[in-house]
Protein backbone atom coordinates (compact mmCIF):
# COMPACT_ATOMS: atom_id res chain seq x y z
CA UNK A 1 0.00 0.00 0.00
CA UNK A 2 2.77 2.47 0.95
CA UNK A 3 4.66 1.67 -2.22
CA UNK A 4 1.61 2.43 -4.39
CA UNK A 5 1.10 5.74 -2.56
CA UNK A 6 4.70 6.75 -3.33
CA UNK A 7 4.19 5.81 -6.97
CA UNK A 8 1.04 7.96 -7.14
CA UNK A 9 2.90 10.96 -5.74
CA UNK A 10 5.76 10.44 -8.19
CA UNK A 11 3.39 10.20 -11.16
CA UNK A 12 1.47 13.26 -9.96
CA UNK A 13 4.69 15.24 -9.59
CA UNK A 14 5.80 14.21 -13.08
CA UNK A 15 2.49 15.40 -14.56
CA UNK A 16 2.74 18.73 -12.75
CA UNK A 17 6.34 19.12 -13.93
CA UNK A 18 5.23 18.69 -17.53
CA UNK A 19 2.77 21.55 -17.06
CA UNK A 20 5.53 23.60 -15.42
CA UNK A 21 7.81 23.05 -18.40
CA UNK A 22 5.01 24.12 -20.71
CA UNK A 23 4.48 27.32 -18.71
CA UNK A 24 8.19 28.04 -18.91
CA UNK A 25 8.18 27.43 -22.67
CA UNK A 26 5.47 30.06 -22.91
CA UNK A 27 7.68 32.65 -21.20
CA UNK A 28 6.53 32.26 -17.60
CA UNK A 29 9.58 32.25 -15.33
CA UNK A 30 9.99 29.16 -13.15
CA UNK A 31 10.18 31.32 -10.02
CA UNK A 32 6.58 32.45 -10.63
CA UNK A 33 5.00 29.06 -10.03
CA UNK A 34 5.41 26.02 -7.84
CA UNK A 35 5.08 22.40 -8.90
CA UNK A 36 3.57 19.91 -6.42
CA UNK A 37 2.47 16.32 -6.74
CA UNK A 38 -0.24 15.20 -4.35
CA UNK A 39 -0.87 11.65 -5.50
CA UNK A 40 -4.08 10.52 -3.81
CA UNK A 41 -3.92 13.04 -0.98
CA UNK A 42 -6.25 15.72 -2.40
CA UNK A 43 -8.98 13.76 -4.10
CA UNK A 44 -12.16 15.56 -5.14
CA UNK A 45 -14.23 12.38 -5.33
CA UNK A 46 -14.21 8.97 -3.69
CA UNK A 47 -12.00 6.60 -5.67
CA UNK A 48 -14.97 4.26 -6.21
CA UNK A 49 -17.33 6.91 -7.61
CA UNK A 50 -18.01 7.44 -11.32
CA UNK A 51 -16.39 10.88 -11.01
CA UNK A 52 -13.10 9.45 -9.69
CA UNK A 53 -11.40 10.15 -13.02
CA UNK A 54 -11.56 13.85 -12.13
CA UNK A 55 -9.11 13.19 -9.30
CA UNK A 56 -6.35 12.94 -11.93
CA UNK A 57 -5.82 16.61 -12.64
CA UNK A 58 -3.45 19.53 -12.56
CA UNK A 59 -4.55 22.64 -10.68
CA UNK A 60 -3.15 26.06 -11.48
CA UNK A 61 -3.61 28.76 -8.88
CA UNK A 62 -3.12 32.33 -10.06
CA UNK A 63 -1.72 34.65 -7.41
CA UNK A 64 -0.75 38.29 -7.45
CA UNK A 65 2.85 39.32 -6.94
Amino acid sequence: HRELEGTAVKLSTERASIVGRYLESQGIAADRYEVKGWGGKKMLYDKHSPQARYNVRVEIEVVEE
